[in-house]
C-alpha cells in the first residue's frame, strides 16, 4: 500500500494523473473525429471489397461485428455497428474513410465529433475550476483567518 500513502500525502498528483488519463481518452476521440470531419487534412473515401463477415465475443456478453475487407491490396479487419454489418454482403463493396492519421472507424457517427469536443471542453473547464478552488483555498486561507482575527480583536 505504498502507492496509496504517496497519493494521500500528495493528493493533487493523483488528481492530475486521473485528469490526464481522462483528457487523453477524450482528446484521442476528438482528433480522430476532427480528421474525419476534414479539420486536420483531407479524409479520403476508398472502396473496399468485403471478404468475410464474422462476430467476436465482447465485454460482458456483448458481440462485436467484424468485417475482413481488402483495400488497395491489403487486408484489414474492421469492427462496425451490427446494424450496418447485417446489410453487408460478401464480395460487396464497403466505403472506408482513411485520414492522414490512419484508417478511421467506418461506423463512426458523423456528429460524434461535436459531442466528444464538448466533452473535452467540459472536462478541461471542470479541471481548471477545481484547480482554481484548490489554489484559492491554499493561498487565501491564511489571509482570511488573519482578517477574522483582526475583526474579532476590534470587538473586544
Amino acid at each position: 500500500m505504498v502507492g496509496f500513502k504517496f497519493f494521500q500525502k500528495y493528493p493533487l498528483i493523483g488528481f492530475a494523473l486521473c485528469c490526464a488519463l481522462l483528457v487523453y481518452g477524450t482528446a484521442k476521440n476528438v482528433v480522430q473525429g476532427a480528421a474525419l470531419e476534414g479539420y486536420l487534412g483531407k479524409a479520403q473515401v476508398s472502396i473496399a471489397i468485403v471478404l468475410q463477415k464474422f462476430t467476436q465475443p465482447g465485454i460482458r456478453g456483448s458481440t462485436s461485428c467484424m468485417v475482413r475487407a481488402q483495400l488497395e491490396g491489403a487486408i484489414y479487419n474492421m469492427s462496425m455497428e451490427c446494424s450496418d454489418w447485417r446489410r453487408l454482403e460478401i464480395n460487396g463493396l464497403l466505403k472506408v474513410v482513411s485520414t492522414p492519421r490512419g484508417l478511421a472507424s467506418i461506423s463512426r457517427i458523423k456528429g460524434q465529433f461535436y459531442i466528444d469536443f464538448f466533452l473535452l471542453v467540459a472536462e478541461l473547464a471542470g479541471i481548471f475550476y477545481f484547480l482554481s478552488l484548490a489554489c484559492d483555498r491554499i493561498y487565501r486561507a491564511p489571509n482570511v483567518i488573519e482578517g477574522v482575527r483582526r475583526n474579532f480583536s476590534d470587538l473586544r
